[in-house]
């Protein structure tokens, strides 16, 4: 496994409402991080591990902006967390098909 170069973060003002559809919050606890090694660190990546472009034809197709995450893990991924990610989108009455009658 390559070693990744130092991350740096950047905190900012948000000066937004925060909608919950759109800042998914994932709650980071000692079994889910263990869980994210098992899928993503662990396994042998097919191609070295790199930073995506914000170029929006290529942010536009999962299948190219992740293909270089092995696809196992990908796929586990979304299967361990499905019924968050799905919950976290639908939301109000339009989503959920409570719109009054006319």
């Amino acid at each position: 496994m390559t070693r990744f170069p130092r991350v740096y973060y950047r905190f900012r003002k948000i000066h937004s409402t925060i909608v919950h559809k759109t800042h998914m919050v994932f709650d980071l606890d000692d079994t889910k991080m263990r869980r994210f090694k098992e899928l993503f660190i662990q396994p042998e990546w097919l191609q070295t591990p790199h930073t995506v472009g914000y170029d929006a034809k290529l942010s536009a197709n999962p299948f190219i902006a992740f293909e270089q995450i092995p696809p196992r893990s990908r796929y586990q991924f979304l299967l361990d967390n499905a019924h968050y990610i799905i919950m976290t989108f639908i939301h109000g009455p339009v989503c959920r098909g409570q719109l009054p009658s006319m």
